[in-house]
């Protein structure tokens, strides 16, 4: 839409109108342009919003034209899902869905410039969204979903909701994410278990599944590599004891909790623990090797007396 229209025309008519009619106004309108003869050549030609191929990405094995989603709040009763997918994203999230509708509504943060959620979790259940996935048919653009459960359910029944919503919607859709806005105070054999339930569905069904704390996680994991990367090309010196026990106090807690959660569990499949088992003899063996080098007093007081000297 030009600049000008909107700021001039539109902005000022639907800032008049209710949150909720604003919004299906526009969506709806969208909707409408899309089913009209010719109205998806419309937007594409108007909008020359398809990215450049230099921005495609792979993505658990799904073809992304882009590294951009966009987020399924700002269309909770997915009314534009066929225009969206015009707009250059390489995927669409269609928000939360729950098997029972969570009723609530979007409301506009003029000041922020921005839309919120009366409760994160709105939407309209599983039965809208199958009949809306139906309707929809065939588009170029991924889709996506947030699973989410009844705010006061137990850890079973959380676990069988998602099971039946990944098994019904899997043929509509190309991932799944576990969506944990809601804060639910986990402890770790019941978030192991349930993990491990819900996976074994989306492997089933062939889907892949993206857990938030899993992404976070991989962050982390990627981010301590570097910092032990680093120690180890420039910070192995002769006498420099603080790395030994940097070495030795960093990993020994991802060891043992890494490893001894699988036991606390009562998981204890070897094979699976086998790259835990390498990993944690290569560390040990590099603490063996590393410790007469490293923890060389006279070459440490050595390097105390140059550092003295300076100061």
């Amino acid at each position: 839409m030009p600049d000008w229209s909107y700021r001039t025309l539109f902005q000022p008519l639907l800032f008049s109108l209710s949150d909720e009619r604003a919004r299906r106004l526009t969506l709806g309108a969208m909707r409408g342009l899309y089913r009209f003869p010719l109205g998806k050549q419309l937007i594409q030609h108007m909008g020359h919003m398809a990215p450049s191929p230099k921005l495609s990405r792979h993505l658990l094995g799904v073809e992304l034209a882009s590294p951009v989603a966009i987020a399924g709040d700002i269309d909770p009763e997915r009314l534009g899902v066929e225009p969206l997918s015009l707009f250059g994203a390489g995927l669409l999230d269609l928000g939360m869905v729950t098997e029972e509708p969570i009723v609530g509504t979007i409301i506009r943060n003029d000041k922020e410039g921005g839309l919120q959620l009366s409760h994160p979790w709105v939407n309209q259940g599983k039965e809208a969204l199958l009949a809306r996935l139906r309707d929809i048919g065939s588009i170029s653009t991924p889709l996506t979903v947030r699973l989410g459960y009844k705010p006061t359910a137990s850890v079973e029944e959380i676990t069988h909701e998602r099971t039946r919503l990944l098994r019904e919607l899997a043929p509509f859709l190309s991932f799944f994410i576990l969506d944990e806005t809601h804060h639910r105070d986990w402890d770790q054999r019941e978030w192991m278990e349930h993990l491990a339930a819900v996976a074994a569905v989306s492997r089933e069904m062939h889907k892949p599944l993206i857990a938030h704390d899993r992404a976070g996680f991989g962050g982390t994991l990627l981010a301590t590599g570097i910092v032990f990367l680093l120690t180890a090309l420039w910070g192995i010196r002769q006498g420099e004891r603080w790395v030994w026990w940097a070495l030795f106090l960093s990993g020994l807690p991802g060891f043992v909790a890494g490893i001894g959660v699988h036991f606390d569990v009562g998981y204890i499949d070897h094979f699976h623990l086998l790259p835990a088992y390498i990993a944690l003899g290569l560390y040990v063996a590099g603490l063996v090797l590393t410790y007469p080098y490293l923890m060389d007093k006279k070459q440490t007081k050595i390097l105390l007396m140059e550092q003295s000297r300076h100061v």
